[in-house]
């Protein structure tokens, strides 16, 4: 499975959840997330998130949760075409680094609103995405970085614009 096939799963989950809180049809999500350039990957993004970053928490929490239980049984899969792939690595240790990436990287649980008060008056901590984040995904780990970079910055409220890296040659590191 290359990084195509794992941004489709991840994009299948977003339309899925999504779908559920505001039936709109969104026209990116038969898409097959490849662009003609930067700008319009950009604006698909952008369009996105437009809709994306109003979902509640909880809508968030059940898109990563959803990764996580789709993503979990094909691991070793992601690992041996990561590996086939690039040429670097080897497979038990990219199973790791995937499963490492799957479990380990905080959802929404470190979204929460702080209120601190005292003399001067109150301070209130909301968290709030930020927007179309880009993302370069290494030859090194390309399975891992999309995987922790989707949980972590759709938990966030934001959308994601992946941009792979193929510029290393095996014959360069084989």
């Amino acid at each position: 499975m290359d990084s195509n096939e794992l941004e489709s799963i991840v994009r299948n989950i977003l339309s899925e959840k999504l779908a559920q809180n505001a039936p709109v049809e969104s026209p990116a999500a038969t898409e097959n997330a490849l662009f003609e350039s930067v700008d319009s990957a950009i604006q698909a993004a952008s369009s996105a998130f437009q809709r994306f970053h109003k979902s509640p928490l909880k809508t968030r929490s059940a898109i990563i949760t959803a990764i996580r239980k789709e993503l979990a049984p094909i691991i070793p899969k992601l690992a041996a075409d990561a590996v086939a792939e690039s040429g670097m690595g080897n497979t038990e240790h990219k199973i790791l680094k995937n499963q490492a990436a799957l479990n380990n990287t905080p959802g929404i649980e470190d979204l929460t609103t702080q209120a601190l008060t005292g003399d001067d008056g109150m301070v209130l901590y909301e968290y709030s995405p930020y927007g179309v984040i880009g993302s370069i995904t290494p030859s090194t780990n390309p399975t891992e970085t999309i995987i922790n970079n989707s949980i972590s910055m759709l938990a966030a409220g934001n959308t994601v614009y992946f941009s792979l890296t193929q510029e290393l040659s095996s014959s360069r590191y084989g």
